[in-house]
């Protein structure tokens, strides 16, 4: 289907190529993660309990919903999902410290954008809006 998906799109840019090489290179790292979580933390995850209510920050487009996630996430009393932990969701605490910032590194030098902010930089460390 990718093939078929890049086939259909030629030709295809260098920049766009990178990402497509990534977004393999995301799949394929994903899958014994999946794996790991599935057979060794299955029962784990089914007894842990959320004590506190979530916070769901929603609004309607350009009202400042973006900017009060952001300052709701430096308070470390709330937690957050992080644009890297929404690509890479399997991925645990050491390993996301380990490739953060090799990832980092290839976005600043293919600078790749935000999709839905035109003129700002993508960073993965910043809460997945």
């Amino acid at each position: 289907m990718l093939i078929q998906i890049l086939w259909l799109n030629l030709p295809i840019p260098v920049t766009k190529w990178v990402l497509v090489l990534l977004y393999m290179a995301k799949t394929i790292s994903m899958y014994p993660f999946s794996l790991w979580e599935r057979v060794f933390l299955k029962q784990k995850i089914k007894k842990s309990t959320i004590e506190e209510s979530p916070v769901f920050v929603i609004g309607h487009y350009r009202s400042g919903t973006t900017y009060l996630h952001k300052v709701l996430t430096c308070d470390k009393q709330w937690g957050n999902i992080c644009t890297y932990n929404f690509i890479f969701p399997y991925h645990q605490k050491w390993l996301e410290n380990l490739l953060k910032p090799f990832f980092q590194k290839i976005i600043r030098v293919f600078s790749f954008k935000n999709i839905h902010f035109k003129n700002y930089n993508l960073n993965l460390n910043d809460p997945y809006t």
